[in-house]
């Protein structure tokens, strides 16, 4: 997992680390990647949308 999502779930995360992981390990290398993109791309929608939020308060 990248820098920025491994950021992301120790910032208070709904996902659960070790499930997670146990996930990841089942699938094959171009699908962790595909997995793994995905996720980077949750970490950051998630980073936006709290910036968003706080500018609005």
């Amino acid at each position: 997992m990248s820098e920025a999502g491994q950021k992301a779930m120790s910032a208070g995360s709904v996902l659960e680390a070790e499930r997670l992981s146990a996930l990841l390990s089942v699938l094959s290398g171009p699908e962790l990647m595909k997995a793994l993109a995905g996720l980077e791309l949750l970490a950051a929608a998630t980073f936006k949308l709290t910036l968003k939020n706080k500018e609005k308060q």
